[in-house]
């Protein structure tokens, strides 16, 4: 959420913590990495969050705790609805960080811009960013 890579407002989801740390070095050397890695992004600001939430996977031996992350009513991804957001781990400890992090940001940004124009790549669409 927010951090080098992003707006303050904006959470950022890679594939792997490889592609994420590719990025992060290649912008704190101001250097290019040479291959397109898709970025999902969220613009969390407006949004609302549903806590203290459990779901169990069929692959999986005991319940996982999540929290949700619900765009406003209003909001738009191009042509469609953003989607709710939900985010999971094994321990309720192991979601504290990311939780805390959206819940500033939440706070800070309690309403959306309304002059914001429909775009893609704004609210849950992927970009595919290419560093050459």
């Amino acid at each position: 959420v927010g951090g080098i890579a992003a707006k303050p407002y904006v959470m950022l989801m890679y594939y792997s913590k490889y592609e994420y740390d590719q990025i992060v070095a290649a912008s704190l050397a101001k250097r290019h990495i040479g291959y397109d890695i898709k970025i999902k992004r969220f613009d969390l600001r407006g949004c609302k969050i549903v806590e203290d939430r459990m779901c169990s996977y069929p692959e999986t031996h005991s319940a996982w705790h999540f929290f949700m992350i619900v765009p406003p009513a209003d909001s738009v991804d191009g042509p469609y609805e953003p989607n709710i957001i939900k985010i999971s781990h094994p321990n309720k400890e192991g979601l504290t960080p990311v939780l805390e992090a959206v819940r500033r940001v939440v706070e800070k940004y309690p309403t959306r811009p309304k002059n914001i124009a429909p775009n893609p790549s704004r609210g849950g669409g992927f970009n595919q960013v290419s560093l050459h």
